[in-house]
């Protein structure tokens, strides 16, 4: 079943999703197909209709119309409309409210063309219509409103990919190359990053993903099946280039080094000996515990105290652009062929703590789910409200890094895996383990950060969901505390009022509006299916 869907109205495409994440096209036809919608219903006012994922413009000018989880369900939901909104009005009437003269319908061909199809009268009553004659006038509406079938295309899981530079900027207007063993196509990332999705029923052998790196070199990033992949990935570029301008192509006599690289063969002490300083300046700078561990090509940073003495004129205003980005770190470096480049560094590596729960901001806003979760968590929630029920919301989206940090942070606190054993997750550039003056894991410090960490999410003893597989990840559920309820009316998804004494009873009303309650294990977390 389709619990999602988003409409493009430029190609006359519909993108439908199911509750696993597999994605279905309807391509062509008429626009009642490829909504599932046969009788072309508009989005409601006030009125609750049933088996709605999604609204779609049929042009820049007209209003929305209701996307439905099934042709069936969008059918049925028509006869009840008819029957609830028409049932006393006539023909004529209903007609004229259905299918008005403004919104540019040939309102009187209409009803002498169902008339005819129906063998009904302009003046009958729609209730008191024969149950013969009622399937007629169905099927007539239907055929008038056009239900001319297309293509459906299943796609299956997509995955999206993400380009960032090291900076975090996202890679725009790029060219990738995606390469399996029948070929190989070319896909442009857009202005945030982003390459069209990918889908295993295009590439259905282990891909390869290229993208010029430096020198126009292709440079390799990942390799797998896609149907091996999970949902979403950003790519740090490590080799993220900018070329310098011409003006510097003769070496500089002094060059600003923010950062060095370290090659094969250097020490800490020689590091420190070229810089003019101490080994201690780069322990202290660059979190060092033990001086004789440093690996090649890692990423030190210089002290101040030296960059600051070196720069010159002719550095800063090759690289004016590049200082300015808050954050960057940058070395001016040659390739092998003496091609002068600047390295644009991402930030050191920083170990576990509290200082992470700042980072990648949970959103408590309800605007920032999708539909049709979106619409029932705000109605569901607005009449909770709207009795006198005390709502507070904790959680809406959540950021997947968020949701990694979360779930490893309370996997090490309650030691159901080892520091060290925490996959990375690109993005988040966190060190689990704390080390020992001996350069060792120290298990018992690691676990007390990650402890630190658990307290300051507020996790306590609630499960938290595995990065990408969240709801909150996927903008369909919100966590939320409630309170004051006992005693209250609401009104429930069919108009009428519930009395709520006990909390059985709210879980009841918010699955009448599609909205379902985890359970007891983590009792403020409520989403689209209850997961």
């Amino acid at each position: 079943m389709f619990v999602s869907a988003t409409y493009d109205r430029e190609n006359k495409t519909a993108k439908y999703t199911d509750k696993d994440g597999n994605i279905t096209l309807y391509i062509g036809g008429s626009f009642a197909w490829r909504l599932n919608n046969p009788g072309n219903m508009a989005k409601p006012g006030k009125r609750k209709v049933n088996g709605v994922i999604g609204y779609a413009q049929r042009t820049s000018k007209s209003g929305l119309f209701c996307i439905f989880e099934s042709a069936e369900k969008g059918k049925e939901e028509k006869i009840r409309l008819i029957k609830e909104v028409y049932g006393d009005s006539t023909l004529s009437q209903m007609m004229y409210a259905y299918a008005p003269p403004e919104d540019s319908n040939d309102t009187e061909g209409y009803i002498k063309y169902l008339s005819k199809e129906a063998d009904i009268k302009p003046s009958d009553i729609i209730k008191e219509i024969p149950p013969a004659n009622f399937d007629k006038l169905i099927s007539a509406i239907g055929k008038k409103e056009g239900f001319i079938p297309g293509e459906i295309v299943p796609l299956g899981k997509p995955v999206n990919l993400k380009f960032e530079d090291a900076l975090k900027n996202p890679i725009i207007n790029t060219e990738i190359k995606i390469k399996d063993k029948k070929g190989s196509t070319v896909l442009k990332t857009n202005k945030e990053g982003m390459l069209p999705e990918i889908f295993s029923s295009f590439f259905k052998e282990e891909i390869e993903i290229h993208i010029k790196g430096i020198e126009q070199k292709t440079e390799k990033i990942l390799i797998g099946k896609v149907n091996e992949l999970l949902d979403f990935y950003t790519i740090i570029a490590p080799f993220a280039i900018q070329t310098a301008t011409p003006a510097i192509h003769n070496k500089p006599k002094s060059e600003i080094n923010n950062i060095h690289i370290v090659k094969k063969g250097e020490t800490l002490a020689s590091i420190a000996q070229k810089y003019n300083l101490t080994v201690d300046d780069f322990k202290k700078v660059n979190n060092i515990v033990n001086e004789n561990k440093i690996f090649e090509r890692q990423h030190l940073v210089i002290p101040n105290n030296h960059a600051k003495n070196t720069a010159t004129k002719s550095d800063k205003n090759s690289h004016d652009k590049i200082s300015e980005l808050k954050g960057s770190r940058q070395t001016n470096q040659r390739t092998e062929s003496n091609h002068p480049v600047v390295l644009i560094s991402s930030h050191p590596i920083e170990v576990s703590g509290v200082s992470w729960v700042k980072k990648f901001p949970t959103s408590t806003s309800l605007t920032e789910l999708i539909e049709p979760f979106k619409t029932s968590a705000i109605e569901f929630i607005g009449q909770m409200r709207k009795s006198g029920i005390s709502v507070r919301i904790s959680t809406t989206y959540r950021p997947i890094e968020r949701s990694y940090l979360m779930h490893y942070a309370a996997e090490i606190a309650r030691k159901k895996i080892k520091p060290e054993k925490v996959p990375k997750w690109d993005g988040v550039n966190i060190d689990w383990c704390h080390k020992k003056a001996d350069g060792t894991i120290d298990e018992e410090e690691s676990i007390k950060a990650a402890a630190r960490m658990v307290s300051a999410y507020g996790i306590g003893n609630n499960p938290v969901g595995k990065p990408a597989k969240s709801n909150h990840n996927l903008r369909r559920a919100v966590d939320m505390t409630i309170s004051g309820y006992k005693g209250k009316k609401i009104k429930i998804f069919d108009g009428t009022e519930k009395d709520i004494n006990e909390f059985k009873d709210l879980v009841e009303a918010g699955a009448s509006y599609g909205v379902y309650w985890f359970g007891s294990k983590d009792k403020p977390h409520w989403s689209f299916n209850g997961r």
